[in-house]
């Protein structure tokens, strides 16, 4: 505006932070997820879980977790090596991911040890999908060095709507 109150102009300043957003989210998914399997982290599923608990008991609704390992991981890593073992854990993640459903959280728990949250999900429905994904491990074949690698898991599963009928 001039001195006598005249619009005579306009000055802007623009800035592209689109890269900054860019490197902010690439953070992100680095810091809560698994740099091999690509599936949540141990972190990030306590954070989801919380939620998920809080609101199954807010609106007593169902809520299961599945808790599982590969059996005799230790030994596919001693006799084929470590990428070997990678490649498992990868082809077992994209296995799960398939089975799963898109709601489920699924995370790396640590080393060959898996955790699914299913909200929703009764007792019995969660039985279901852990029979589900261990007979799809089962099948699972994975081709490593013209080698034919088979693995199976052991699996266990725990309902908050157990906890609730129990504590009735």
């Amino acid at each position: 505006f001039d001195k006598g109150g005249n619009f005579i102009g306009l000055l802007g300043v623009t800035r592209d932070i689109s890269e900054k957003k860019k490197a902010r989210e690439k953070l992100h998914q680095l810091a809560i997820t698994d740099m091999l399997t690509g599936i949540f982290n141990r972190a990030h599923f306590y954070e989801l879980a919380n939620l998920e608990i809080q609101r199954a008991r807010r609106y007593n609704r169902d809520l299961s977790v599945i808790l599982f390992d590969i059996d005799g991981f230790k030994q596919i890593n001693d006799t084929y090596g470590h990428f070997a073992g990678d490649e498992v854990l990868r082809s077992l993640t994209q296995l799960c991911k398939q089975l799963l459903r898109e709601n489920d959280i699924f995370a790396r728990f640590g080393g060959d040890e898996f955790v699914v949250l299913l909200p929703e999900t009764s007792h019995l429905e969660s039985l279901a999908v852990a029979s589900r994904l261990q007979q799809g491990v089962e099948n699972l074949k994975i081709l490593y060095d013209n080698e034919l690698l088979q693995v199976t898991v052991s699996l266990g599963t725990s309902s908050l709507s157990e906890a609730r009928s129990e504590n009735l």
